[in-house]
């Protein structure tokens, strides 16, 4: 970085000098984003872009301006407010940059870089928009991402890297037909994924990337088959993905996908064995899950999306108390567990996921709590008061549903929701007292 700067400063508009310079700022942007330091990284790769770009105004007659790196790194700058949780914000500028893609494309259409540039950015924009709870705009984006690197691959067979990314966009595309309920959909772009995983990681076992890839096939395929309760298959299959993820992370204790992998993988143990009514053993299993996202959020302090996953594990836990019986522990772990997302959601308001984990927490506690208010064994004490704040919190619940119906941005099951609540509300009666 020294050098480059030095060339900077005895030539600052020559073409050379100027993308010796961005290369090193987006490097070390790349590294910053990498250990969580987002406030740095944001600031490397704006410094990047403008200098990417007064390499491209200043190119020579002939020269690769390689303009395509100024979109590159205007997708950095996105991806780094995406994980500040300025969703939003992520999402226009990821739609500029893939707006800046598709004109370069048009005047370069074979050029094999830009149809890679705007191919990844086109993914991260369809992750973005999911995020944002922009469900359709989100599958029009994937399905594009596909064909763009269904066309690579088919151009370069061979190539590992392009198949990689093609099977990935797999497994996302399994994800989103799961969402909307098309189990054959799900099943087939997994058998895609699964095929092209395998082969991927048998042709480089020694490749971190590729065991990745493979395990990450291997943990959606598990969640399929608990969905079809083949719960045998299932947990042979989880077994694999969390014995991948253990050598990953013993090779380097520092694989942060690696370790936030190993907790999904536990969750979902945790869910098969919930399934089989086996209640010590899944919280044990969502404790595992617990304890690899609060190992990572202490290196990682300022990354909302991390606390957002403890509060949700904890959601997790609660509901298996809840049908175990245990509805007092579970109240104290819903409580734990709205007050996390609380705070995320105040740090991330147009994050709609954690939004709408916080309605189901809210929602899930003040059920328990008018549970509790209705059994007879319930101190007489405790029964108004708890049903007074079991009501206020579906009631909060209920408004915080209207307010998203009223956005525009919402779905189906928002309004179920809502009527849901209502009825729950009715049920309970009109309390006399605040808590």
């Amino acid at each position: 970085m020294e050098l480059a700067n030095r060339a900077l400063k005895l030539n600052p508009h020559e073409y050379r000098a100027l993308r010796a310079a961005a290369e090193a700022e987006f490097c070390l942007g790349d590294a910053e984003l990498s250990g969580g330091s987002f406030d740095v990284a944001l600031k490397r790769f704006q410094r990047a872009l403008e200098l990417y770009t007064a390499a491209a105004a200043v190119a020579p007659p002939g020269s690769n301006a390689r303009k395509h790196d100024v979109i590159a790194t205007q997708t950095r700058i996105a991806a780094v407010r995406f994980r500040q949780s300025q969703i939003t914000e992520a999402i226009d500028l990821q739609t500029r940059a893939v707006d800046d893609a598709r004109k370069l494309l048009a005047a370069q259409p074979g050029d094999r870089d830009v149809q890679l540039v705007l191919a990844t950015s086109l993914d991260d924009l369809s992750s973005y928009r999911d995020r944002a709870g922009d469900s359709a705009g989100a599958e029009q984006a994937r399905g594009e991402t596909i064909a763009a690197y269904e066309s690579l691959f088919k151009a370069d067979p061979n190539n590992s890297r392009f198949e990689k990314l093609l099977a990935d966009n797999y497994v996302a595309a399994a994800l989103s037909a799961r969402g909307r309920g098309d189990h054959v959909a799900e099943k087939r772009f997994l058998s895609l994924a699964m095929g092209h995983a395998r082969k991927l990681a048998a042709a480089d076992s020694t490749s971190a990337h590729l065991q990745h890839l493979l395990a990450t096939v291997l943990i959606n395929d598990a969640e399929t088959k608990i969905g079809e309760k083949e719960y045998a298959q299932a947990a042979q299959t989880l077994d694999e993905a969390i014995n991948t993820y253990d050598k990953l992370l013993a090779a380097n204790g520092a694989d942060r996908q690696a370790r936030l992998r190993l907790s999904v993988a536990y969750s979902l143990l945790s869910a098969l064995l919930t399934e089989q009514a086996k209640y010590d053993q899944a919280i044990g299993a969502i404790s595992r899950a617990n304890e690899a996202l609060v190992a990572q959020a202490k290196l990682d302090p300022g990354d909302t999306q991390l606390r957002a996953g403890i509060a949700y594990y904890a959601q997790v836990k609660a509901a298996i108390q809840v049908r175990a019986g245990r509805l007092d522990e579970a109240v104290d772990t819903y409580r734990g567990a709205l007050s996390e997302l609380e705070r995320v959601v105040a740090l991330a308001p147009d994050d709609s996921l954690n939004l709408h984990n916080e309605l189901i927490v809210r929602r899930a506690l003040g059920e328990v709590l008018g549970e509790i208010a209705s059994r007879p064994q319930t101190e007489s004490s405790r029964r108004e008061p708890t049903r007074v704040e079991a009501i206020q919190l579906l009631t909060q619940a209920r408004d915080g549903y209207a307010k998203i119906i009223s956005s525009g941005h919402h779905t189906p099951e928002d309004a179920q929701q809502l009527d849901q609540l209502d009825r729950e509300i009715r049920q309970l009666g009109t309390p006399s007292t605040q808590p």
